[in-house]
């Protein structure tokens, strides 16, 4: 029994030092859901009166949205799904993505009339180690590309949290000039066929 006892207390450090909970794993996000909770709320597709609010590209109350099509798929460590949600000339496309838990990637296109994009917007919520020390902090990273703008703009903003439910800071999205806004643009496009093509 002595000699059993270490190995039980290194499979125990092992199994906590694992920066992500069997729960999660399993878990699979809502897109349309923010890309963390607030600690202590008990839903995470929690949109107050299905009105979902994205930086810069304004509200969609997706009650009043039919659903077009959406698609579930997989690649290697990842999975994700993609819906998209229409109004009278509008059309708001949510996607999700998860790999190995390590990352978690929200995408939000906005497309006109004609079905072109008008705006992204992209939240990446991954963990990195802190340098030199054991232990994980969380980087949400937030991007909106308008291209109904002359040029097109780029908002962007930066927060680090402690844990994936940590409630970011309330800091404000930068705005600059959109270079190589025509390859950005041929880019989104590209990935907005893509999600629709992957099983």
């Amino acid at each position: 029994m002595k000699t059993s006892y270490p190995l039980i207390v290194l499979i125990f450090l092992l199994v906590s030092c694992n920066p992500v909970s069997e729960k999660a794993k399993n878990k699979h996000i809502d897109p349309t859901a923010p890309i963390h909770k607030a600690a202590g709320s008990k839903s995470q597709n929690n949109l107050k009166h299905n009105v979902f609010k994205l930086p810069v590209l304004g509200s969609f109350d997706l009650s009043a949205m039919k659903v077009d099509s959406s698609n579930n798929y997989s690649f290697e460590d990842c999975i994700g799904k993609t819906i998209r949600y229409s109004d009278a000339g509008t059309a708001l496309v949510a996607d999700s993505l998860t790999c190995k838990d390590d990352i978690y990637i929200y995408t939000y296109y906005l497309l006109n009339d004609k079905n072109k994009i008008v705006a992204v917007n992209t939240k990446k919520l991954g963990f990195t180690l802190v340098p030199g020390q054991q232990s994980y902090s969380f980087v949400l990273t937030e991007k909106v590309y308008n291209f109904s703008t002359t040029p097109a703009t780029l908002w962007e903003k930066t927060d680090t949290l402690e844990s994936a439910l940590s409630k970011p800071a309330d800091k404000p999205l930068t705005k600059t000039n959109l270079e190589n806004a025509e390859n950005s643009y041929k880019l989104w496009n590209m990935k907005l066929s893509g999600v629709w093509r992957l099983k």
